[in-house]
């Protein structure tokens, strides 16, 4: 049956193969699928959270809490997204690979609570640092998938205020975990490289979805702020742990152990929010945007005044140092794409959109210039056209019909002037013509670009009319040598071609007086 304002929808479910109809189902489930997620995921880091607080069971269900809840907590995102990546119409890739990174998290946690946590002596690092150091690249990947699909061309401007925010965020991440922990711990080799791959990794994270941020004009839509949140909280939760293991202060059942499940519960918020989770950079154009960058800036400014009085670490230092030499590159492209965009405005005012000719400023301009420098052996030619009939084109085939036929012949005038002279339009059905040439030259010229500036078809003829002054032979003002033409131009309208050829014959030359012509 067809409903009139809807497609045929039994046709249209009939056509559709089978895949199509299971991820049209699917995605109707989408939502309420969603919903249930959130809420079974909220109530068990409800449960959670009391029993690390509060421990009413007296240490009596710590096995159940660590090996069944905080497992469960780590696989709903990834599960969800699993689910995403199958029912959404866009970004399934992005969808995909994140979900895989989350899995990466969920399988290291389960292989350490249930083999790792029951050893007395376990080998470090352990297959499930390996898993959990996974996590990291392919998140990266998913979360650059996601933001940069169909995103296009990105303004180098636009670049540098994403590495000045990662810079900056790296150095003083560097400042506070990384070199504290390369300072405190006494492992070797391998020990000490996964050691720091983890705060090494969450600042990554971090700092990019940051970057995120900055290439929407820090204007990011709900997806991207619960990532940013939930990566923040992964992130402090991890130097938290580094930092209370080096110094050996570390115990289970902390609220650090709290930080982990609580992230993926955000990053769970995530990959709920509608939207397909890409990029627009258009919208950083607002000027607000370098607020967030100047206080990026002065992040890495602050960092070296703090080394001049506590040494912060050499890494802090140069990646303070390098957002820092990138904030002044910044200010230089942005000044450099103003004038750009000055001359443009500038250029652009002195041009027909329609023809693409110069317009009346710009022809007043160069006439002044001519009055200025034109002589009686190098004289310049002002030529005023104006077509008749016009009207019939557009009132036959519409204004873009006629459009196209202005555009024409400002193409053809171009032509007949040549690398001697210019074309104009002045508006409305309205062209000039200034030829720095002989006027024996000039007037089989100005002929030809009457006869081009013709055209006819069924409902409409266009003619053209045209007159013209010298300079300076006839004079060396501006508006004069205008008003001149545009005298002229109008008795021809009177006059009819024959008598336009004697005005060219004998005009140029100035041979008739110019009372003849009112």
């Amino acid at each position: 049956m067809r409903n009139a304002d809807g497609p045929n929808v039994r046709g249209d479910a009939a056509a559709a193969t089978p895949h199509q109809r299971v991820r049209a189902k699917l995605s109707r489930d989408s939502l309420s699928t969603r919903n249930i997620a959130i809420v079974i995921a909220a109530a068990l880091l409800a449960v959670y959270a009391i029993y690390i607080v509060f421990d009413p069971f007296d240490d009596g269900a710590d096995w159940f809490f660590d090996n069944v809840i905080t497992d469960l907590l780590l696989a709903a995102p990834a599960v969800f997204c699993f689910h995403r990546a199958a029912t959404a119409d866009k970004a399934r890739t992005a969808w995909a690979i994140i979900a895989v990174a989350l899995g990466f998290e969920a399988l290291a946690d389960v292989y350490w609570n249930a083999i790792i946590a029951n050893q007395t002596d376990p080998a470090y690092p352990s297959p499930a640092d390996f898993l959990y150091l996974a996590f990291y690249p392919t998140m990266a990947l998913g979360l650059m998938t996601l933001a940069l699909q169909n995103t296009g061309r990105i303004r180098v401007s636009l670049w540098l205020h994403v590495l000045i925010a990662v810079l900056a965020i790296s150095a003083l991440d560097a400042a506070l975990v990384f070199d504290a922990v390369a300072s405190t711990d006494g492992a070797s080799g391998w020990e000490a490289a996964v050691n720091l791959a983890y705060p090494l990794g969450d600042v990554i994270l971090l700092a990019g979805v940051f970057g995120v941020w900055a290439l929407s004009g820090w204007r990011p839509s709900a997806t991207w702020i619960w990532f940013c949140l939930g990566l923040m909280v992964f992130a402090a939760g991890d130097s938290v742990y580094l930092l209370q293991s080096s110094s050996e202060t570390y115990a289970v059942g902390g609220l650090v152990d709290l930080s982990w499940p609580f992230a993926a519960f955000l990053v769970l918020l995530a990959a709920t929010r509608g939207g397909d989770g890409a990029v627009n950079s258009r919208s950083a154009t607002s000027p607000w945007m370098f607020l967030p960058t100047g206080l990026f800036s002065l992040l890495a400014i602050s960092l070296f005044a703090v080394d001049h009085f506590n040494r912060i670490g050499d890494l802090a230092v140069a990646l303070a140092l390098s957002a820092s030499i990138l904030t002044i590159a910044q200010l230089g492209i942005a000044f450099a794409e103003n004038f750009r965009l000055i001359a443009r405005r500038e250029q652009e005012a002195l041009m027909d959109h329609v023809t693409g000719l110069p317009n009346r400023r710009k022809l007043f301009t160069d006439l002044q210039r001519a009055c200025q420098t034109a002589s009686c052996r190098e004289p310049v030619i002002v030529a005023l056209f104006d077509l008749d009939g016009f009207k019939s084109v557009n009132d036959a085939l519409g204004h873009a019909a006629g459009d196209d036929l202005l555009a024409r012949f400002g193409s053809r005038l171009q032509e007949i002037a040549g690398v001697r002279g210019e074309a104009y339009r002045l508006g409305g059905d309205e062209f000039c013509m200034l030829l720095r040439l002989p006027a024996d030259v000039a007037s089989p010229m100005l002929e030809a670009a009457a006869g081009l500036l013709t055209e006819s078809g069924e409902n409409f003829s266009v003619k053209s009319s045209f007159g013209f002054a010298t300079v300076p032979n006839e004079s060396r003002d501006a508006d004069e040598a205008l008003s001149i033409a545009d005298q002229r131009m109008y008795a021809a309208k009177r006059s009819g071609d024959d008598a336009v050829r004697s005005f060219v014959r004998g005009g140029v030359s100035g041979s008739y007086p110019r009372a003849n012509l009112a």
